[in-house]
């Protein structure tokens, strides 16, 4: 994952499972020169890491994201080589890839929570390094009476602060993974949270996680929150 900095950021690319059409030799590395172009067109720094199977475990603790592409997701998701994310060692974005690498926009979801705030701040970055229009989505259950236009108007001042004005910003009040799943699209990359138990532990994979992951409709960049930051 190419995370824009003043240095090159560092990213890798989780390989396809064995046995699935984009597995053959050599694909890995095809997919990963395209998204090495792609970066290098819109002039992100980067540097790209290429490894799978039990490679990833050790390699996860020097990267700044790991890169997962659509065909991890048709397979078991818990599988004995470790492709699913639970057995990595260390807190790094996963993103979640789509045929078109570099998004034409982006949408950050916030559920208001203070934990998850850096959200905001990956995103205007993105944004800015990537010269692509920012949308904020502020997600909320219909029960929650906490959240509001207050919140929605603390969190695109938030954006405006960072230099990032968003193009669109909206509450949406409902089941929290249907809303996730609206907001994504083929042109477009979701930003939001991923939640961690515990400090050093694993990201927890649940029904919910998997709905998201399997429903879909374009990448995601999915940043690590503390338990009490996300419901995920």
């Amino acid at each position: 994952m190419a995370i824009p900095s003043t240095d090159p950021a560092i990213s890798m690319r989780l390989a396809p499972e064995r046995g699935t059409p984009e597995s053959q030799p050599g694909a890995a590395s095809a997919q990963l020169h395209d998204f090495a172009t792609c970066c290098a067109a819109t002039g992100v720094p980067f540097s790209t890491l290429d490894a799978s199977g039990e490679g990833l475990a050790s390699t996860a603790l020097d990267v700044d994201a790991v890169w997962l592409t659509d065909d991890v997701w048709a397979g078991p998701l818990n599988t004995p080589n470790g492709l699913w994310p639970g057995r990595w060692p260390s807190h790094v974005p996963l993103w979640i890839t789509h045929p078109q690498a570099v998004p034409a926009h982006l949408t950050v979801a916030w559920d208001g929570r203070p934990q998850a705030a850096g959200l905001l701040a990956a995103a205007a970055r993105l944004s800015r390094a990537w010269t692509v229009p920012l949308r904020l989505l502020v997600v909320a259950r219909h029960d929650d009476i906490y959240l509001g236009v207050d919140t929605l108007d603390t969190a695109a001042e938030r954006l405006m602060a960072l230099g990032v004005t968003p193009a669109t910003a909206m509450l949406q009040r409902g089941e929290r993974t249907t809303l996730l799943v609206a907001a994504t699209a083929p042109d477009s990359m979701l930003i939001t949270g991923w939640r961690f138990p515990t400090p050093g532990s694993a990201p927890r994979h649940t029904d919910v996680t998997e709905r998201f992951f399997t429903q879909r409709r374009g990448a995601a960049l999915l940043y690590p929150t503390p338990l009490s930051a996300g419901r995920w």
